[in-house]
């Protein structure tokens, strides 16, 4: 599996969409947001007591992990119910929810089936839904 890298442009959490910026920094998506790849579910510290501050990177850190759709698999955080092979686009934070409307710009198709709370293994690609 391969990954590109990215300076951060902010505080991004582990496993959430990203958006590429205009300064070719990424931040977390937002709900229904553009969708360009998935941080990396690793930490950017230690996990060893005060150091560990939960983000895969913020503002300021060397580029970090970033998977996208030349990639066969990356985990994402679910916000939501999604089942195996559904298409899911970016809700709140950047994390996965399942693509149900119109225009929803997709991010990935689910691997495996999870709910709210849970990291599962997604298919990352990019593409606006289409219901007509």
């Amino acid at each position: 599996m391969t990954s590109f890298s990215k300076f951060p442009g902010g505080t991004i959490r582990p496993a959430r969409f990203v958006i590429l910026g205009t300064d070719n920094r990424v931040t977390e998506s937002g709900a229904n947001g553009d969708v360009w790849g998935i941080s990396t579910s690793a930490v950017r510290n230690s996990s060893l007591v005060g150091l560990d501050d939960g983000n895969a990177g913020i503002a300021g850190d060397p580029p970090m992990n970033i998977f996208g759709p030349d990639n066969d698999s990356a985990r994402l955080e679910l916000g939501g119910t999604v089942t195996i092979g559904q298409k899911i686009r970016s809700g709140a934070a950047g994390v996965g929810i399942a693509a149900t409307a119109d225009r929803d710009q997709i991010g990935a198709i689910a691997q495996e089936s999870g709910v709210s709370g849970d990291l599962i293994w997604v298919k990352p690609i990019r593409y606006d839904r289409s219901t007509a």
